[in-house]
């Protein structure tokens, strides 16, 4: 890929990759990420470029689980709190990671009574065939 397709791609200037390219300019950890998604490098090639600039990868799915026990004692609070209204603890990619009892009610009414077995993505919920049959079905 040549300079000038690759500044098009990524939205960058050529003038801005030929400063990063010479050392002339350090990229920011943005530009490293979008330079990564222009040449469509796998999530490990783009962590290594993360790493040699200097930047932490960004965190894993099971770093990502294992969270503070007074932030998960916050959160079981806040569900019991709600109750009986659904409250929904998603990740930022929308996977479902936890429902309280009214939110596992909800899900069930729509989804079915084996909605929670498996895991949930919310927009993959919203915006799947299956889903915009199921709605058209319940009007």
């Amino acid at each position: 890929m040549s300079q000038l397709d690759l500044a098009l791609v990524a939205g960058v200037s050529t003038r801005h990759l030929s400063f990063l390219e010479t050392g002339r300019s350090a990229p920011s950890r943005e530009m490293i990420v979008r330079l990564a998604a222009a040449l469509d490098l796998p999530p490990h090639a783009r962590n290594a470029l993360l790493e040699a600039a200097g930047f932490a990868p960004p965190p894993s799915r099971a770093d990502a689980a294992a969270i503070d026990p007074a932030i998960a004692e916050a959160v079981d609070r806040m569900m019991a709190h709600h109750e009986p209204c659904p409250l929904v603890v998603m990740n930022p990619r929308h996977d479902v990671l936890r429902t309280n009892a009214g939110a596992a009610r909800l899900l069930a009414f729509f989804l079915g009574p084996d909605a929670l077995a498996g895991p949930l993505n919310v927009l993959s919920l919203l915006f799947t065939p299956a889903a915009r049959a199921r709605q058209r079905k319940r009007s």
